[in-house]
């Protein structure tokens, strides 16, 4: 698991430090090259800390030779200053600086070598270092929240002396310190003022932090799409601002993204197009872009994306090993990585001399001692083929896992859980291996859940994707088919899962979320407290350290406590809703001329599963689907005829899509409010506008057209209508799901976020915009539309097109649709308007699909 934390938590977290964590958020990169000299800022604070009377300082490994400092485009008189073994380059005349925003670069033959921005007030610089390395102080002694509020009064002052660039990066430092707190809508808050403040200066470097510290914001709250986007803007922005280290974090990051998302090779194409940049980075760069490197070759040959050589692999581990060399806890980490590789590879040799290396340089112990050994154990038992010892391992260390706290989402519970069902399988125990691969599935399904409040979803898509196969696998093996079902319609909930946990927090209301806040907090305070006396109980006395033992074991159990506490009423308050459903509880909800239909796709083809009322059927493929079964889950009306021997399908069959079976458990959308139609909001398609009057006119509704619809008008109806149609422009991102969006008036949108957010009323909703309805792949094996938020948000039936579709054919069918009933009865009435534009010879008769309640 140490590895997977470096892809998912070192590279985002890294992306926010690098200008906040001991660095200013306005720091330049680390360090540059120069014929075997290297530039470096001094304690990364070129303005800081020299007060008045001393200008910008940079720090020069070797003899300055002919460079010169300049601010902007005015070139500054320079003198050498040496302390100890380390050169300074400082700037003479310090009050003959112009002040604000500017460019500090080092300059040799009018060529710059390396430079980044600054902001130079040479009255205030000494006392305000004195402030904010007080505030520093707070942070280094664990007080997070007074690091916080200390920011803030930094921001605050800076406004105050009219310095707007250094007050944004003391809000970058703000947002940073409440994302690590998992005070997501405060960071967002925080990074949008820093950003509005460099906007007003038009200081286009201290933006790109903004959109960097957005990225690794969004990527660590499970948001890939929003993370991806970011990053992509804070690469342009770095190299619109010469600042090369922040677009290697950038391209890094949007690697990693890619990695999360299941697109390995995409990720392996952007690490390579830094590869001839690489011995321009400095040696943290570099060794994050090597760990980086190997773990995206590892995740995407374990995944089976692509085929990688592992001595590829290897070699990035090995490199990224070099460089952390006097680094000892990131030494184990590249150790566990080449561990990892080891078993994956079967190396039993090459795994005994990485789990001795770990253990050896794993100095910091947050793994608690032996307890990854442990795990590496047990699968050095599974390569030797000794089940009964891999099993003991793993009870093993599956016991000690249940008597600590520090790891409360069962990151490492799952893997204990998987191993012993490897070992089972091992030991030919079959029922007992799909036991436990169904009891690791539950740890992760609840982990998944509770870090994606955290903020650290993306950590489980790769995982959950590989243990539901090996599951699955599990249930083919011992033949028990409706097992597999249940594992396949599991994996797919997970969607609305996702969809779900990302809303919870949002739609809690104020005396909630002071509520939800305060038990955090308490969780917080007392974890404080247990980690600032972890190592007390080394300096004592026997005597001493049993009562030290014993009041250590109590503030465990209260921690765990106030987690489960503070998850418990949440879940109580705000309960997630999706699960998946078994074969018995699909066929209770079935009426007698109903059908349920699952395909689910794995390397050597699909397995379709078709539930009726009565039966179960299992069939396996290898070409495509039987004529317009979707790729996915659909709710049939099956009309006496099994959807597969019907060639025709559309003919005799009504669909409806579902994102997974359990949500057949679901109660109707209540239907009580007025009928509203929404018509072309941003005033661009005259189409729409004539749909949504003749639509108006057929509903008997409330019509809102033009600028009358903005994105507070379109959230409301939402909520209040019982049903809503909107015909309009609807804009699909394929490459990021979370982008999918409604036009509306005045350049608003109405995101898949904000339908999230809001409690979704309508029984039927009705998206007369091309694409919208199409699913764009959120992870490996995941896919979302907005008309699937929409159905996760509560709305009963989603109507939305798949793929473009001309005006004429939209109020066509739309008239149809309406005319057969579809207020009522919304699959049949979808399928008998389609089967008439067909007839009339329309080729996009069946542009439109049911999402939801048939």
């Amino acid at each position: 698991m140490t590895a997977r934390l470096l892809l998912a938590c070192v590279l985002p977290g890294c992306l926010l430090l690098a200008p906040g964590c001991g660095a200013p958020a306005d720091a330049p990169p680390p360090m540059s090259p120069l014929g075997g000299r290297a530039i470096r800022l001094h304690d990364g604070q070129p303005l800081r800390h020299y007060g008045p009377g001393k200008g910008p300082v940079v720090r020069v490994q070797g003899e300055p030779g002919p460079w010169r400092l300049a601010l902007g485009e005015q070139r500054l008189e320079t003198r050498v200053e040496r302390v100890d073994a380390h050169v300074f380059l400082v700037a003479e005349a310090p009050e003959a600086l112009p002040p604000g925003p500017a460019l500090l670069r080092v300059v040799h033959d009018d060529r710059t070598l390396v430079a980044w921005p600054a902001w130079w007030s040479p009255s205030t610089a000494g006392p305000m270092a004195t402030v904010e390395n007080t505030v520093r102080r707070l942070g280094h002694a664990g007080w997070g929240a007074a690091e916080m509020i200390g920011w803030r009064l930094v921001a605050a002052l800076d406004r105050a002396l009219d310095r707007p660039t250094e007050a944004a990066r003391a809000l970058r430092f703000a947002a940073r310190r409440a994302r690590q707190r998992g005070q997501f809508a405060e960071a967002r808050a925080l990074i949008e003022q820093s950003d509005a403040l460099d906007e007003s200066v038009g200081f286009a470097a201290g933006q790109a932090y903004a959109a960097h510290a957005r990225a690794g914001l969004e990527f660590v709250a499970g948001a890939l799409g929003p993370a991806e986007a970011a990053a992509a803007d804070a690469v342009r922005l770095s190299r619109a601002a010469w600042l090369p280290a922040l677009s290697h974090y950038g391209l890094m990051l949007r690697a990693v993204i890619d990695s999360a998302l299941g697109r390995h090779a995409r990720a392996r194409a952007r690490l390579d197009g830094l590869a001839e940049q690489v011995e321009a980075m400095s040696p943290d760069l570099r060794l994050m872009y090597e760990g980086n490197r190997g773990w995206i070759l590892f995740e995407g040959r374990r995944q089976g994306a692509f085929d990688v050589d592992p001595a590829e692999i290897e070699a990035a581990f090995v490199a990224a090993l070099s460089l952390a060399e006097g680094r000892p806890d990131e030494q184990a980490n590249q150790h566990a990585n080449l561990a990892a590789l080891a078993r994956m590879t079967g190396d039993r040799a090459a795994l005994d001399r990485h789990i001795a290396a770990h253990d050896r340089f794993d100095t910091d112990r947050r793994e608690q001692p032996g307890l990854f050994v442990g795990l590496l154990d047990g699968h050095r038992a599974l390569l030797d083929g000794d089940g009964a010892l891999a099993r003991a391992r793993f009870d093993e260390v599956e016991r000690r896992l249940l008597t600590r706290v520090d790891d409360p989402m069962g990151a490492y519970l799952w893997q204990a859980r998987l191993g012993r069902a490897r070992a089972l399988e091992l030991l030919g125990d079959g029922p007992g291996a799909l036991a436990a691969y169904r009891d690791a599935l539950a740890i992760v399904e609840r982990a998944a859940s509770r870090t994606a409040l955290q903020g650290q979803r993306a950590l489980f898509f790769a995982e959950q994707d590989a243990l539901f196969e090996e599951a699955f696998a599990a249930a083919l093996a011992q033949r028990d088919t409706a097992a597999a079902f249940t594992i396949a319609d599991a994996a797919r909930a997970r969607v609305v899962r996702d969809l779900e946990v990302q809303a919870r927090l949002g739609r809690l209301d104020d005396t909630q979320r002071a509520a939800w806040s305060a038990r955090v907090e308490r969780y917080l305070t007392l974890r404080a407290l247990y980690e600032r006396e972890r190592t007390a109980g080394e300096l004592m006395a026997a005597d001493r350290r049993g009562r030290w033992q014993a009041q250590r074991a109590q503030q465990r159990a209260e921690l765990q406590a106030a987690f489960d506490a503070a998850y418990d009423w949440l879940d109580r308050v705000a309960p997630v809703t999706a699960g998946g459903a078994t074969v018995a509880a699909v066929q209770a909800r079935l009426a007698a001329d109903e059908g349920l239909w699952l395909a689910h796709h794995r390397g050597d083809g699909w397995h379709g599963f078709l539930i009726t009322a009565n039966g179960f059927d299992h069939r396996v493929g290898e070409g495509p689907l039987p004529d317009r079964l979707p790729d996915g889950i659909a709710h049939l009306a099956l009309v006496g005829v099994p959807p597969a021997q019907s060639p025709q399908l559309w003919d005799r069959v009504s669909t409806a899509v579902w994102t997974h079976a359990g949500a057949l458990r679901r109660p109707r959308a209540p239907g009580a409010g007025p009928r509203i139609v929404i018509g072309d909001p941003d005033q661009s398609l005259p189409g729409a506008r004539r749909e949504a009057e003749a639509i108006a006119a057929v509903l008997g509704g409330r019509l809102l057209r033009g600028a009358a619809v903005d994105r507070a008008a379109a959230r409301r109806a939402l909520v209040e209508a019982s049903a809503l149609h909107f015909a309009g422009h609807g804009v699909l991102v394929p490459a990021s799901p979370w982008d999918a969006h409604l036009r509306l008036a005045d350049g608003q949108r109405l995101t898949t976020e904000d339908v999230l957010m809001a409690p979704v009323r309508p029984r039927l909703v009705v998206l007369s915009s091309c694409e919208i309805g199409r699913a764009a792949p959120l992870a490996a094996r995941i896919s979302l539309s907005l008309a699937d938020a929409l159905v996760a948000a509560g709305a009963g039936s989603v109507v939305a097109a798949e793929r473009p579709i001309p005006d004429a054919t939209a109020l066509a069918l739309m008239r149809r649709f309406y005319a057969a009933g579809g207020l009522e009865n919304p699959a049949e009435a979808l399928r008998r308007a389609a089967l008439a534009t067909r007839d009339a010879g329309d080729p996009l008769w069946d542009a439109f699909q049911l999402h939801g309640a048939r």
